[in-house]
């Protein structure tokens, strides 16, 4: 939860923000099977209605790193649409749990007979928490505020953990814009799903 004052020039902001994340896992080992782990993810940030306001109710962290998803958690600064605070440089961002509910569920498993290797499949729903009444506070614009859907993601991966300090990860996934990118473009607007293939290599010095 935030609180605080921004004073600026012409008026000052006071800070009311609150969030909350919730993670569940459960891990099964079968015999001669592996390891299987489902598991479930609630974050809710609060948002702002009333961008014209003294109070600000939009949650801020101060140096958020939360980026659920392959490709959204990915990609999580340079959105075509306004997802993020209208705020300059910020307006494409949907890292963090600013005005944002995010819930995601899954599984991974890890087989006995090759102990360095998870696989996994999850589903992940993003959405603003609340739109805005005005084209300057967060959530969607005045003209086309209908839908808070922001998108969904399903992804399976694959991680092979060669040492304590070296890995190899791979994903494929894919995003399916919402109803909230459907009002901005407009009617008959094309919403195809954004496809991605990535793989990663961690080192730890």
């Amino acid at each position: 939860m935030n609180r605080g004052e921004d004073r600026e020039t012409d008026r000052n902001t006071s800070y009311k923000g609150w969030a909350i994340l919730a993670k569940a896992a459960y891990k099964v080992d079968l015999d001669n099977v592996g390891m299987i782990t489902p598991w479930g993810e609630y974050g809710n940030g609060s948002g702002d209605s009333n961008g014209t306001w003294s109070g600000n109710r939009t949650f801020q962290s101060i140096n958020t790193d939360y980026r659920p998803g392959g490709i959204y958690g990915r990609f999580d600064n340079n959105s075509g649409e306004v997802l993020g605070n209208a705020v300059t440089g910020f307006a494409g961002q949907s890292n963090g749990l600013s005005n944002r509910i995010i819930w995601g569920v899954g599984v991974k498993a890890t087989p006995s007979g090759l102990n360095k290797l998870t696989v996994g499949a999850a589903f992940w729903r993003y959405a603003f928490n609340r739109l805005s009444d005005n084209g300057n506070a967060s959530g969607t614009n005045a003209a086309t505020r209908h839908s808070r859907n922001i998108g969904s993601e399903a992804d399976v991966t694959a991680e092979w953990k060669h040492s304590e300090n070296v890995s190899f990860k791979a994903m494929a996934g894919s995003f399916k814009p919402g109803a909230y990118v459907a009002d901005v473009k407009g009617a008959g607007a094309a919403l195809n799903p954004a496809v991605m293939l990535s793989g990663d290599v961690a080192i730890k010095f």
